[in-house]
């Protein structure tokens, strides 16, 4: 990935038009711009963005977001704030992104659709495996 790092700028860049609905609607899911788009620009940010504070920095701004636009009544919306999550955990640590991404996991979990309590869960351990202070809030006394 290192050869490819100055390539975030211009990934953000595509990922700011997605999701300003800059593309034409066709490529719009249920008025979700270009979900799978989104999804495999997200999971290229983590990688470019792991142990690396520099790539990072040019990526919080657009993953705060891409996590307060994301549609969250359909299962595509979720799976975007999922990924954002992921991401969020593996890049080089921001604590605001952190505490985004885990109100986004408290609302998964409190969740009644099962699948959504999964991605909660799955996206908690993620946090837990790399920021553990992070999941204090949702330990259960």
């Amino acid at each position: 990935p290192k050869p490819f790092k100055d390539l975030v700028p211009s990934l953000t860049s595509i990922l700011k038009q997605i999701i300003e609905h800059r593309l034409p609607s066709d490529f719009d899911y249920h008025r979700v711009p270009a979900p799978w788009m989104q999804l495999k620009i997200v999971r290229i940010l983590a990688i470019l963005g792991k142990n690396d504070a520099n790539a990072s920095n040019g990526m919080y701004e657009m993953l705060s977001e891409c996590l307060k636009r994301a549609d969250v009544g359909i299962n595509a919306g979720y799976a975007i704030v999922y990924e954002c999550v992921r991401t969020i955990t593996e890049i080089y640590p921001n604590p605001t992104l952190l505490d985004s991404a885990a109100d986004a996991i408290s609302r998964f979990i409190s969740s009644r659709s099962h699948n959504l309590k999964y991605m909660g869960i799955t996206g908690l351990a993620g946090i837990v495996e790399s920021h553990p202070a992070c999941s204090a809030a949702h330990q259960v006394a």
